[in-house]
């Protein structure tokens, strides 16, 4: 009679691992979907450090005598371009730069048709003109120095030469291939080493030549602490490194301050001020918080840019102060001891003349 309910009993615990089995795949599923998300890669905007093809016109209305080329210089030296040479699919190469040329910071240099017969009137004239062959669909265009070494490259549509992949779209006639730029009214720079990312379609094409005004500096930078949070005792020091990484494309100036919210005892930075940070430097300093109570003490530094008053970032730390242990004076304890062995010499002769008193009765 025990049978059913043991059929019934074993059919209910299948059941069962079978949910838990389920339920473990969802649990599964679930951590790979949110480490997949956060494991999405980050791209790094920071400034180039060499020449870019910035912008280029490839469709032109006048096939022969308006297409062109921008290069531009978004670091803050000089940089000499003499014999270096474009490839398009057409030749390699297609077209050499003369010497000497040289393109100052944050200025462009441009290429154009040897014709110059520009499809829109206003534009400037090339720097240097030569028959160039730019294709208006799955092409691309690679720059090289004058030794023959890769500067930069942009592909567009379905092109096998580019930069991890090309610039999706072949662009419309009267129509151009930019370059996004890092921010509001600075230069098209950006790049992250993906074509597809760093181009956009610009409607209203505007070259730009090395007559032409220079792009505004950009400044930027990066900020971390090596811990947000420490634990100390009282009267001792939590100290905090923290870090200033100039991602922009100029020497910059910053300014430090500490807003010491919970009034600790002391908070402070070994410097008020980090000075002539060049690009693509980091410079490290130092904040110290300490109290003598039991508490807790948040202190955050902010920094701030010199070059864009605008700019500015923070770090935020938590300090935890402890009670400090009581400790005896050396020599007290050694009394302690002392008294103690005392007692124990004591307690045993009671003990001994207790069992001498219970042996007589």
């Amino acid at each position: 009679m025990r049978t059913p309910y043991i059929t019934q009993h074993c059919g209910s615990e299948r059941r069962s691992k079978r949910k838990v089995i389920v339920e473990d795949c969802f649990i599964s599923l679930a951590a790979i979907v949110i480490v997949a998300l956060f494991s999405i890669p980050v791209i790094a905007l920071e400034v180039p450090h060499h020449v870019v093809i910035s912008e280029v016109y490839v469709n032109a209305i006048d096939e022969y005598n308006s297409e062109w080329i921008e290069l531009y210089n978004p670091t803050d030296q000089e940089i000499n371009i003499s014999r270096w040479k474009i490839n398009t699919k057409a030749y390699q190469p297609d077209a050499t730069i003369p010497s000497p040329v040289t393109i100052p910071p944050h200025g462009f240099y441009l290429i154009g048709d040897k014709n110059w017969n520009p499809d829109n009137s206003s534009w400037c004239t090339p720097d240097h003109r030569e028959n160039i062959t730019l294709g208006n669909t799955d092409s691309w265009i690679n720059l090289t120095n004058s030794t023959g070494a890769p500067i930069d490259t942009v592909g567009w549509g379905s092109a096998t030469i580019n930069e991890t992949l090309s610039f999706s779209i072949n662009p419309q006639q009267n129509k151009s291939i930019e370059r996004i730029s890092l921010s509001e009214n600075h230069a098209p720079c950006q790049d992250t080493g993906n074509n597809s990312f760093d181009f956009f379609l610009q409607d209203t094409p505007t070259p730009m030549n090395s007559s032409s005004s220079k792009a505004p500096a950009f400044y930027n930078f990066s900020l971390s602490v090596d811990k947000e949070v420490e634990t100390v005792l009282q009267n001792k020091n939590a100290t905090y490194l923290i870090t200033i990484n100039n991602t922009g494309d100029v020497t910059d100036s910053y300014t430090l301050s500490v807003d010491n919210s919970d009034n600790a005892n002391i908070a402070v930075l070994n410097v008020s001020e980090v000075v002539n940070l060049s690009k693509s430097s980091s410079r490290s300093v130092e904040l110290n918080v300490s109290n003598p109570m039991p508490g807790t003490f948040r202190v955050n530094v902010t920094v701030a840019s010199r070059g864009n008053i605008s700019l500015s970032d923070s770090v935020n730390t938590t300090t935890y102060v402890g009670q400090s242990p009581v400790v005896l004076p050396e020599c007290s304890l050694k009394g302690y001891l002392l008294m103690i062995c005392v007692l124990s010499v004591v307690l045993v002769a009671s003990v001994l003349r207790m069992r001498k008193d219970i042996e007589k009765w």
